[in-house]
């Protein structure tokens, strides 16, 4: 089911709701935590222009993100030419070594036009299947407000991290900009080549008692979807997620271009339904 039927879509009501005359709520909206704009990084071979916009497709017809919605990107104006999700370009150099271009993440309040307050980095890989307005209001719910960093935990592995750098909210707060410095200052070591993973790094930096400020997002709020199909299924069948994150595992599978065409075609039927309202 997985294969054919991947993506669980729980859009926005409003964003599938065809009738006019439903009425209106005059209750002024919930609390949610900050969000200015949120981006991609698509640079060099790594990037999967198909992947990004089936990301960015869905994170706007599902997830109801209306937003600023950004590509770091060293190849010009290809991403923006691939998809129809209204992604702007924010180009940047050629770099030599992947960990240069994860560090661009931890400098999104940086980079991002118009000094975000709140942003959000998210892999390509990573599909929004629920509305993010919700989300951020369940962000926002939990003890202490809405956090100055947040992560989702690793998927459980031999090798998995404590936190998964595919999904990073920051804010523009000194605590924040401290540990992301830290982050960027030890994945940048040996000339960017001491890590492959930039969540070694982070790890590295846990250990060493930094980024105390970092919130674990809850585990109900994304699934991994990985080369074992049958657990990620029976996941998505207890849980509802706003986040589906497919993993290198699947997508070197034998399946991963039938769950490409499988879940295109899935919000190209919701984009037809919201269309006709």
């Amino acid at each position: 089911m997985v294969m054919h039927h991947p993506l669980h879509l729980r859009p926005c009501p409003r964003s599938i709701s065809c009738s006019s005359s439903e009425p209106t709520s005059s209750a002024a909206p919930a609390p949610a935590a900050p969000l200015d704009a949120i981006s991609y990084i698509c640079t060099g071979k790594g990037c999967n222009l198909k992947l990004l916009c089936t990301s960015a497709t869905a994170l706007r017809r599902a997830a109801g993100w209306e937003g600023p919605l950004y590509v770091i990107t060293d190849q010009g104006d290809a991403a923006t030419a691939a998809c129809n999700a209204q992604l702007t370009p924010v180009p940047v150099p050629q770099v030599t070594h992947q960990m240069h271009m994860k560090n661009m993440k931890r400098n999104l309040l940086s980079i991002l036009p118009g000094s975000p307050a709140a942003a959000l980095y998210i892999d390509a890989d990573v599909v929004p299947v629920g509305c993010l307005q919700t989300f951020l209001e369940e962000m926002a719910r939990a003890p202490g407000g809405a956090p100055d960093l947040a992560f989702f935990h690793d998927n459980f592995c031999l090798g998995c991290n404590t936190f998964n750098g595919g999904f990073v909210y920051q804010r523009d707060t000194p605590a924040a900009r401290q540990c992301l410095a830290d982050w960027d200052e030890e994945s940048s070591s040996n000339n960017f080549t001491k890590y492959v993973k930039d969540q070694d790094a982070l790890d590295q930096v846990l250990r060493n008692k930094m980024c105390t400020n970092i919130r674990a997002l809850p585990w109900s709020a994304t699934t991994f979807v990985d080369s074992a199909l049958w657990p990620a299924w029976i996941r998505m069948s207890i849980t509802t997620p706003y986040f589906l994150h497919f993993t290198t595992g699947v997508r070197l599978g034998s399946s991963w271009d039938t769950m490409q065409s499988a879940m295109d075609s899935q919000i190209s039927a919701l984009q037809h339904q919201q269309s006709r309202c």
